[in-house]
């Protein structure tokens, strides 16, 4: 009977929405108004009467049909309802996009700003392509294997880097070959002023065709011919308050830029005309890293908790010098490792740790021995610094990963395939009430007195000058390595880091490919990633600037328990890392649902609640909003006032 009734009922309703839609094209449509007036209510009020009595008839509907009026009216304020809301999410969206946009622009103004700033004569254009042409040379350089016609203007850091990574590449035989290499474009991205010195740091775009050649016969070993674009980040460094004129030629162009002279430069890394220090920043821009675009981070060049007060006592201290002088260190054990002796590291590390990592170096029953090659460094950051009685203490962080090889007796060296991805804390200590001499602050190789580079022997004395270079009397030397997520690594950052600057520490030290690699090693916590995940981490992957086969990596070390990302100490360092994941995924003002789920699964392996992490998104969606607002019209006041 009901479903009888109904049918009645439902032609009615059809029939009243007939009368109620013609009565509707007479009132506000044409027909109305080219009547001239009548039948509808005429003239210009057509249009409003036409709608309300359209209200006016649907509520008589309702009254008279409610089993049909009230499922529709519900069913039609719902889908208003939800078109509305996606609408508005879709118009927040863009702005956030937008914002993004003019927060890049912002960045790069206030980069060039910054640098008239600090000299009046700097020059964007002519500085980037002077950065051009350095690009070139090292890119030259790396593929001959020779890097003596770019050592005038590269720190001590890059040069170890470089020379030791080449020296593993011919003992395995093969060489590094960079074709058809192009630059896109070059852009100053930040530029940080310093108590001592200045850095700038350029973001390059540029596509080659890199592949492995046999040093034996040239033929191809792996890599791919097809140029593909790549994204870098190289930093460079003066002194602060140092002015020049941006036309002269200076250590880029092979040219003194103290005395003009063309550059004879001997060990000691002076000008043989005017025996001005080339590499100190004192007369031109050193390149001090180079660093991925994922690994990257705005602000790093910051100051490390407790450098101010440090620099009370020691003014000419900077992070600048240490991460230097730590970077040397790391491929200085690098070497010690692929030769299994601990000589290349003696002069620069204590006698304790020598002694101590000395006895891990030696060789299996079997004759064989493991150790990481083919390294690479993803970056070195200044945590912080601990003052003593005795000692003074520096901590830094190394992101870093290499391959298992296998050394077996003999030249012969086995690659396993294998990689790992870690985090070490590097300790380095030196006598209490020291200076740092800012003249000498990137030439982390060279003996400290007498300026002679550090030669790998058995001896901890200079070879030229004698002094004792590893008990702390003439500088930082490394005392101890550990992991980052190790209880002796949380040890050392709980006496860096107070409570009220943890939150702001932590965060500032968490690069975008480590947000991702702490995903990857959440998803992959259950020993298997399947195929809706590995599309996931893709996505996030992409957001955070991070090649695909990078990505591939990272699953594989993850799911063999080789990918060594720390996880956080604690409930509020958790949710700091949180926070950054979510920022991370919001790229663009999106977050797809799969990757709120991980979220939520990361955030209760560290007791947090559903409700919690729905707050924590909404609070970031809030934020990158008003963040994206204001970077707007920033952008607006800037383009109004014509900078």
């Amino acid at each position: 009977m009901m479903r009888r009734a109904a049918i009645p009922s439902l032609a009615a309703g059809l029939v009243y929405f007939g009368e109620i839609a013609h009565a509707l094209a007479r009132a506000g449509g044409g027909e109305g108004y080219s009547d001239g007036g009548g039948g509808g209510g005429g003239g210009g009020g057509g249009g409003g009467g036409g709608i309300g009595w359209l209200v006016y008839a649907w509520i008589r509907f309702c009254i008279e049909y409610p089993y049909i009026g009230l499922p529709v009216t519900l069913i039609v304020v719902f889908v208003v309802y939800q078109s509305h809301q996606k609408g508005w999410s879709a118009y927040q969206g863009g702005i956030i996009r937008r914002g993004d946009d003019a927060a890049d622009n912002n960045r790069l103004s206030e980069a060039a700003a910054a640098a008239q700033s600090a000299d009046v004569n700097f020059n964007v254009d002519q500085f980037t392509q002077r950065v051009r042409l350095a690009f070139m040379k090292i890119q030259e350089a790396w593929c001959a294997q020779d890097v003596t016609a770019i050592w005038p203007f590269i720190s001590d850091g890059v040069h170890e880097r470089f020379s030791i990574q080449l020296d593993e590449q011919k003992s395995l035989g093969y060489q590094d070959h960079l074709d058809r290499i192009s630059v896109d474009d070059i852009t100053l991205v930040e530029f940080s002023q310093g108590n001592v010195f200045d850095i700038a740091t350029v973001r390059i775009e540029a596509r080659a065709a890199d592949y492995r050649v046999s040093l034996k016969d040239q033929k191809p070993i792996s890599g791919s011919s097809v140029a593909e674009p790549f994204v870098e980040m190289w930093s460079w460094l003066r002194r602060h308050g140092m002015t020049r004129d941006p036309a002269k030629p200076g250590l880029i162009e092979g040219n003194c830029p103290n005395c003009g002279a063309a550059i004879q430069m001997n060990q000691s890394a002076k000008c043989q005309h005017c025996q001005a220090y080339l590499r100190s920043g004192e007369f031109d821009w050193v390149l001090t890293e180079i660093t991925q675009q994922s690994e990257w981070r705005r602000g790093r060049h910051g100051d490390a908790p407790g450098t101010a007060e440090f620099q009370k006592t020691d003014p000419g201290f900077n992070r600048a010098q240490v991460e230097d002088k730590t970077t040397v260190m790391f491929w200085r054990k690098a070497m010690a490792d692929r030769i299994g002796k601990i000589d290349p590291l003696r002069k620069m590390a204590s006698e304790e740790f020598c002694a101590g990592y000395a006895g891990t170096l030696g060789p299996q029953p079997d004759g064989s021995r493991a150790y990481f090659g083919d390294c690479a460094v993803g970056g070195a950051h200044l945590l912080g610094v601990v003052p003593g009685q005795a000692e003074d203490s520096a901590i830094v962080e190394v992101a870093w990963e290499g391959e298992r090889m296998i050394a077996a007796n003999g030249p012969s060296t086995q690659k396993t395939g294998q990689r790992t991805q870690a985090h070490s804390l590097y300790i380095l200590n030196r006598k209490a009430g020291l200076t740092s001499d800012p003249g000498k602050g990137v030439s982390s190789a060279h003996c400290p007195n007498c300026g002679a580079p550090i030669t790998s022997d058995t001896s901890s004395g200079c070879s030229f000058c004698g002094a004792v270079l590893n008990d702390g009397s003439l500088g930082w030397v490394l005392s101890t390595i550990t992991s980052a997520s190790s209880d002796l690594g949380r040890q050392w950052t709980a006496r860096i880091v107070s409570p009220a600057e943890a939150t702001v520490g932590q965060l500032q030290n968490i690069s975008r490919k480590g947000v991702l690699a702490w995903t990857v090693k959440m998803v992959a916590a259950d020993g298997t990633v399947d195929v809706q995940e590995r599309e996931l981490l893709r996505s996030l992957a992409a957001k955070c600037h991070v090649e695909q086969i990078r990505l591939d990596q990272m699953i594989e070390m993850a799911l063999a328990g080789q990918l060594g990302v720390p996880d956080p100490p604690d409930k509020a360092t958790a949710l700091v890392w949180l926070t950054t994941m979510a920022a991370t995924a919001m790229a663009q003002g999106r977050l797809r649902p799969q990757e709120a789920k991980i979220l939520s699964r990361a955030a209760q392996r560290f007791g947090f609640s559903e409700t919690d992490v729905n707050l924590l998104l909404r609070q970031q969606y809030a934020v990158r909003l008003a963040t994206a607002k204001s970077e707007l019209r920033t952008a607006h006041e800037r383009d109004g006032s014509g900078q």
